[in-house]
């Protein structure tokens, strides 16, 4: 059995998926052969690669201020809707990143399979990036939303959030081998709408994570193709085990980290543990 866990985005209400990581990590014991990150969904991956407890990631989303990461773009405004961006992403880089304890040298030398999901807008197709590819720029371009944030430029490539592709790529993992995945996931999905551009936004994200979400139980039993870059990937008909939170957030960014944090640990808590 390989057993893998895939953090999904959900933009800064990933914190949720924080206080599932405690029960899961810790408190149940779960290890996992190999873990996928897409969105906001890298932050916690990224704690994860470099070896950090489901209770430190929880803690560092607990003690962030509200307004740790905020940071507009205020030499873009007078363009009104020629503007970059709304948001910068450099007080994340600089200080979040930092208050986290993130060791960049730690998460490229860990030895933990793990694959980063980014947008190359240059050449338009998804890049799966390993921990040995990752910094802090490559991580602020996998949750680079479109009018959000400025899009990260390297090597003149333009590189985005992957939100219109993929919210979970299960694919990857399930091409890697696994036949269990744990998959927490935050984007809302009561099909309710509401008003207001924030609203409306994301029910973009909601729409692409409902579609991923009606994929799941066509994964297992299905046929897959064989793949000589991971020998040890599945050939021919998957049997698959899903083990899936979704719970009902508000469509609206949410800011008190520790609350989020708190519920997670809450919900995990409803979620059987099958023994490794």
């Amino acid at each position: 059995m390989k057993r893998a866990l895939i953090l999904a985005g959900g933009g800064i209400k990933v914190a949720f998926q924080a206080g599932v990581l405690q029960v899961w990590l810790d408190e149940a014991g779960l290890e996992f052969d190999l873990a996928d990150g897409a969105s906001g969904g890298t932050f916690n991956l990224a704690m994860w690669c470099q070896g950090m407890s489901g209770t430190q990631i929880a803690d560092n989303w607990r003690h962030m201020s509200a307004d740790a990461g905020v940071d507009p773009n205020w030499q873009e405004y007078p363009k009104l809707f020629m503007a970059e961006s709304l948001m910068k992403l450099d007080k994340f880089r600089d200080n979040v990143f930092t208050g986290w304890g993130l060791d960049w040298d730690a998460i490229k030398a860990s030895k933990r399979e793990a694959t980063f999901n980014v947008y190359d807008f240059t050449d338009h197709e998804l890049v799966i990036l390993e921990p040995s590819q990752m910094d802090a720029d490559m991580l602020c371009a996998c949750v680079s939303l479109p009018m959000w944030f400025p899009p990260v430029r390297r090597e003149g490539k333009v590189y985005i959030d992957p939100v219109y592709i993929t919210d979970a790529n299960l694919e990857e993992a399930i091409r890697r081998g696994a036949d269990e995945l744990w998959i927490m996931l935050t984007v809302s999905r009561t099909g309710t709408g509401a008003d207001g551009f924030v609203n409306n936004y994301f029910a973009g994200a909601q729409t692409r994570a409902s579609l991923g979400r009606g994929q799941f139980p066509a994964q297992s039993g299905r046929p897959v193709a064989a793949d000589h870059a991971h020998p040890e990937a599945h050939h021919g008909w998957l049997d698959l085990r899903v083990f899936a939170r979704f719970p009902d957030l508000p469509v609206m960014m949410v800011t008190a980290y520790g609350d989020m944090s708190g519920g997670g640990r809450g919900a995990a808590d409803h979620c059987q543990h099958p023994a490794r």
